[in-house]
Protein backbone atom coordinates (compact mmCIF):
# COMPACT_ATOMS: atom_id res chain seq x y z
CA UNK A 1 0.00 0.00 0.00
CA UNK A 2 3.03 2.39 0.59
CA UNK A 3 3.88 2.27 -3.19
CA UNK A 4 7.39 0.23 -2.86
CA UNK A 5 8.89 -1.07 -5.63
CA UNK A 6 10.59 -4.02 -3.30
CA UNK A 7 10.79 -6.20 -0.62
CA UNK A 8 13.27 -7.96 1.08
CA UNK A 9 11.88 -11.50 2.79
CA UNK A 10 13.48 -12.78 6.03
CA UNK A 11 11.27 -15.71 7.00
CA UNK A 12 12.31 -18.74 9.53
CA UNK A 13 10.01 -21.21 7.75
CA UNK A 14 8.91 -22.12 3.85
CA UNK A 15 5.50 -21.01 3.98
CA UNK A 16 5.96 -17.25 4.92
CA UNK A 17 8.66 -16.40 2.31
CA UNK A 18 6.49 -18.67 -0.20
CA UNK A 19 3.11 -16.65 0.71
CA UNK A 20 5.20 -13.25 0.19
CA UNK A 21 6.73 -13.85 -2.63
CA UNK A 22 3.30 -14.73 -4.01
CA UNK A 23 1.60 -11.81 -2.75
CA UNK A 24 4.61 -9.47 -4.10
CA UNK A 25 4.01 -11.40 -7.60
CA UNK A 26 0.21 -10.21 -7.47
CA UNK A 27 0.74 -6.85 -6.44
CA UNK A 28 3.85 -6.37 -9.42
CA UNK A 29 6.40 -5.66 -6.90
CA UNK A 30 9.94 -7.19 -6.49
CA UNK A 31 10.96 -9.61 -3.87
CA UNK A 32 14.24 -10.48 -2.65
CA UNK A 33 14.23 -13.49 -0.22
CA UNK A 34 17.12 -14.15 2.20
CA UNK A 35 18.13 -18.05 3.79
CA UNK A 36 15.43 -19.89 2.41
CA UNK A 37 17.46 -21.87 0.57
CA UNK A 38 15.65 -22.08 -2.80
CA UNK A 39 12.25 -22.48 -0.97
CA UNK A 40 10.65 -19.89 -3.82
CA UNK A 41 12.36 -21.29 -6.70
CA UNK A 42 11.57 -24.78 -5.87
CA UNK A 43 7.83 -24.27 -5.27
CA UNK A 44 7.71 -22.09 -8.77
CA UNK A 45 7.44 -18.37 -7.34
CA UNK A 46 8.66 -16.49 -9.82
CA UNK A 47 9.74 -13.81 -7.77
CA UNK A 48 13.48 -11.17 -8.25
CA UNK A 49 15.67 -12.92 -6.42
CA UNK A 50 16.63 -15.44 -3.53
CA UNK A 51 20.33 -14.31 -1.77
CA UNK A 52 21.91 -17.57 0.35
CA UNK A 53 24.61 -19.30 1.49
CA UNK A 54 24.73 -23.04 0.53
CA UNK A 55 23.65 -24.61 3.67
CA UNK A 56 24.14 -27.67 2.74
CA UNK A 57 27.97 -27.66 2.31
CA UNK A 58 27.90 -26.11 5.62
CA UNK A 59 26.65 -28.81 6.92
CA UNK A 60 28.99 -31.33 5.12
CA UNK A 61 31.57 -29.44 6.95
CA UNK A 62 30.51 -30.21 10.05
CA UNK A 63 30.36 -33.87 9.48
CA UNK A 64 33.28 -34.09 7.73
CA UNK A 65 35.50 -32.13 10.81
CA UNK A 66 34.14 -34.54 13.34
CA UNK A 67 35.06 -37.54 11.25
CA UNK A 68 38.45 -36.36 11.19
CA UNK A 69 38.34 -34.96 14.48
CA UNK A 70 36.58 -37.40 16.79
CA UNK A 71 35.83 -40.60 14.88
CA UNK A 72 33.45 -42.40 16.83
CA UNK A 73 31.62 -40.50 18.77
CA UNK A 74 28.27 -39.88 18.79
CA UNK A 75 26.76 -35.71 18.41
CA UNK A 76 23.72 -33.94 19.23
CA UNK A 77 22.43 -30.98 17.01
CA UNK A 78 21.50 -27.58 18.86
CA UNK A 79 19.37 -26.27 15.65
CA UNK A 80 17.63 -22.92 15.57
CA UNK A 81 13.97 -24.06 14.54
CA UNK A 82 12.09 -26.76 13.02
CA UNK A 83 10.57 -24.55 10.76
CA UNK A 84 13.57 -22.75 9.45
CA UNK A 85 14.69 -24.01 5.61
CA UNK A 86 17.89 -23.25 6.47
CA UNK A 87 18.36 -24.91 9.54
CA UNK A 88 15.96 -28.13 7.70
CA UNK A 89 18.84 -27.90 4.60
CA UNK A 90 22.24 -27.31 7.28
CA UNK A 91 21.08 -30.54 9.57
CA UNK A 92 19.83 -32.56 6.83
CA UNK A 93 23.15 -32.72 5.04
CA UNK A 94 25.01 -33.18 7.98
CA UNK A 95 23.35 -36.32 9.39
CA UNK A 96 23.11 -37.94 5.94
CA UNK A 97 27.16 -36.59 5.02
CA UNK A 98 27.87 -38.51 9.01
CA UNK A 99 26.14 -41.52 8.08
CA UNK A 100 27.79 -41.88 4.50
CA UNK A 101 31.11 -41.24 6.15
CA UNK A 102 29.66 -43.58 9.10
CA UNK A 103 31.62 -42.50 11.90
CA UNK A 104 29.49 -40.08 14.07
CA UNK A 105 25.87 -40.96 14.83
CA UNK A 106 23.41 -38.44 15.78
CA UNK A 107 21.47 -39.21 19.07
CA UNK A 108 19.22 -36.15 19.57
CA UNK A 109 18.24 -32.83 17.91
CA UNK A 110 16.39 -30.58 20.11
CA UNK A 111 15.56 -26.85 19.19
CA UNK A 112 16.79 -23.73 20.49
CA UNK A 113 15.01 -21.25 19.39
CA UNK A 114 17.67 -19.16 18.28
CA UNK A 115 17.99 -17.88 21.82
CA UNK A 116 21.04 -18.20 24.33
CA UNK A 117 19.15 -19.57 27.38
CA UNK A 118 17.18 -21.71 25.86
CA UNK A 119 19.75 -23.29 23.83
CA UNK A 120 21.70 -23.49 27.42
CA UNK A 121 18.94 -24.98 29.22
CA UNK A 122 18.53 -27.08 26.22
CA UNK A 123 22.05 -28.23 26.32
CA UNK A 124 21.95 -29.03 30.39
CA UNK A 125 18.85 -31.57 30.28
CA UNK A 126 21.14 -33.15 26.84
CA UNK A 127 23.89 -33.47 29.66
CA UNK A 128 21.21 -35.13 32.13
CA UNK A 129 19.33 -37.77 29.51
CA UNK A 130 20.25 -41.00 29.07
CA UNK A 131 22.47 -40.44 26.43
CA UNK A 132 25.80 -41.75 24.51
CA UNK A 133 27.15 -38.36 22.96
CA UNK A 134 30.42 -36.30 22.81
CA UNK A 135 29.70 -33.62 20.26
CA UNK A 136 27.24 -30.56 20.27
CA UNK A 137 26.78 -29.13 17.74
CA UNK A 138 24.97 -25.20 17.60
CA UNK A 139 23.07 -23.72 14.82
CA UNK A 140 24.44 -20.15 15.64
CA UNK A 141 27.45 -19.04 17.94
CA UNK A 142 25.19 -17.25 20.12
CA UNK A 143 23.76 -19.64 21.48
CA UNK A 144 26.94 -21.87 21.37
CA UNK A 145 28.90 -19.16 23.56
CA UNK A 146 25.62 -19.81 25.88
CA UNK A 147 25.86 -23.43 25.83
CA UNK A 148 29.74 -23.35 26.48
CA UNK A 149 29.25 -21.29 29.36
CA UNK A 150 26.31 -23.66 30.84
CA UNK A 151 28.32 -26.68 30.22
CA UNK A 152 31.68 -24.68 32.34
CA UNK A 153 29.00 -23.76 35.18
CA UNK A 154 28.19 -27.21 35.64
CA UNK A 155 31.69 -28.63 35.67
CA UNK A 156 31.12 -30.94 32.41
CA UNK A 157 32.57 -28.32 29.78
CA UNK A 158 35.56 -30.89 29.38
CA UNK A 159 33.58 -33.70 28.68
CA UNK A 160 31.54 -32.07 25.72
CA UNK A 161 33.37 -30.68 22.34
CA UNK A 162 31.03 -27.95 20.90
CA UNK A 163 30.85 -26.61 17.08
CA UNK A 164 28.41 -24.13 15.56
CA UNK A 165 28.06 -22.01 12.59
CA UNK A 166 28.53 -18.15 11.76
CA UNK A 167 32.10 -16.86 11.46
CA UNK A 168 30.25 -13.85 13.78
CA UNK A 169 33.39 -11.88 16.57
CA UNK A 170 31.64 -13.68 19.07
CA UNK A 171 32.71 -16.92 17.27
CA UNK A 172 36.01 -16.53 16.46
CA UNK A 173 36.74 -15.27 20.10
CA UNK A 174 35.25 -18.18 21.29
CA UNK A 175 37.32 -20.30 19.38
CA UNK A 176 40.14 -18.73 19.41
CA UNK A 177 39.90 -19.02 23.08
CA UNK A 178 39.50 -22.86 22.04
CA UNK A 179 36.29 -23.09 24.08
CA UNK A 180 34.25 -23.43 20.67
CA UNK A 181 36.48 -26.26 18.54
CA UNK A 182 35.19 -25.69 15.36
CA UNK A 183 32.98 -23.04 13.06
CA UNK A 184 31.91 -22.12 9.63
CA UNK A 185 31.69 -18.11 8.24
CA UNK A 186 28.78 -16.97 6.27
CA UNK A 187 28.68 -12.88 6.52
CA UNK A 188 24.78 -12.00 7.04
CA UNK A 189 25.66 -8.91 6.52
CA UNK A 190 27.49 -9.29 2.96
CA UNK A 191 24.15 -11.04 1.88
CA UNK A 192 22.47 -8.10 3.06
CA UNK A 193 24.48 -6.10 0.54
CA UNK A 194 24.43 -8.45 -2.26
CA UNK A 195 20.45 -8.78 -1.67
CA UNK A 196 20.47 -4.85 -2.09
CA UNK A 197 21.81 -4.60 -5.22
CA UNK A 198 20.26 -7.42 -6.56
CA UNK A 199 17.29 -5.79 -5.54
CA UNK A 200 18.16 -2.77 -7.51
CA UNK A 201 20.11 -4.27 -10.66
CA UNK A 202 17.08 -6.61 -11.31
CA UNK A 203 14.25 -4.25 -11.01
CA UNK A 204 15.49 -1.08 -12.64
CA UNK A 205 18.53 -2.25 -14.65
CA UNK A 206 17.26 -5.35 -16.36
CA UNK A 207 19.51 -8.02 -14.68
CA UNK A 208 18.20 -11.87 -14.69
CA UNK A 209 15.15 -12.24 -12.50
CA UNK A 210 14.06 -15.62 -10.75
CA UNK A 211 17.75 -16.54 -9.88
CA UNK A 212 19.01 -18.00 -6.80
CA UNK A 213 22.28 -16.21 -5.55
CA UNK A 214 24.87 -18.01 -3.43
CA UNK A 215 27.26 -15.94 -1.48
CA UNK A 216 30.91 -17.92 -0.30
CA UNK A 217 31.00 -19.61 2.73
CA UNK A 218 33.56 -21.22 4.62
CA UNK A 219 35.06 -23.47 7.03
CA UNK A 220 37.04 -21.32 9.78
CA UNK A 221 41.04 -22.21 10.77
CA UNK A 222 44.24 -21.50 12.36
CA UNK A 223 45.12 -20.25 8.57
CA UNK A 224 42.13 -18.36 7.25
CA UNK A 225 40.73 -16.78 10.92
CA UNK A 226 42.47 -13.26 10.54
CA UNK A 227 41.79 -12.92 6.50
CA UNK A 228 38.45 -10.83 5.61
CA UNK A 229 38.29 -12.18 2.22
CA UNK A 230 38.03 -15.65 3.20
CA UNK A 231 36.14 -15.28 6.71
CA UNK A 232 34.19 -12.53 5.82
CA UNK A 233 33.20 -9.76 8.62
CA UNK A 234 29.68 -9.13 9.27
CA UNK A 235 30.13 -5.21 9.70
CA UNK A 236 29.77 -3.87 6.42
CA UNK A 237 30.17 -0.59 7.54
CA UNK A 238 33.65 -0.91 9.44
CA UNK A 239 34.79 -3.01 6.72
CA UNK A 240 33.74 -1.13 3.81
CA UNK A 241 36.72 -1.57 1.50
CA UNK A 242 36.68 -5.27 2.26
CA UNK A 243 32.71 -6.07 1.31
CA UNK A 244 33.18 -3.53 -1.78
CA UNK A 245 36.37 -5.78 -2.79
CA UNK A 246 34.39 -8.87 -2.43
CA UNK A 247 31.44 -7.80 -3.99
CA UNK A 248 33.22 -6.61 -7.06
CA UNK A 249 35.41 -10.10 -7.15
CA UNK A 250 32.27 -12.39 -6.93
CA UNK A 251 29.27 -10.54 -8.67
CA UNK A 252 31.50 -7.88 -10.88
CA UNK A 253 27.93 -7.32 -12.36
CA UNK A 254 27.54 -4.90 -9.18
CA UNK A 255 31.07 -3.44 -9.12
CA UNK A 256 29.78 -0.36 -11.02
CA UNK A 257 27.53 0.66 -7.83
CA UNK A 258 31.17 1.17 -6.24
CA UNK A 259 32.66 3.37 -8.83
Amino acid sequence: NEGVAGIGILSFNESGVVTCAQMCGEAGIGCVVLDASGAVLKNGVVHTASVDFDWANLGVMNADWMAATYPGENYVIITGTFDSVACQVLDEAMNARAEELGQNKMVDIRAGEYNPNVAANVAEDLVNADLDFSLIFVMNEDMAAAVITRLEDIGVADKYHVLAQNGSDVGIQFLQMGSLEFTTASSPGWEGVVGALAMYNILFEGGESNVQIMCPCCAVTEENIDDPYTVIPWDVKANEDVITKLTCDYFPEYAHYFD
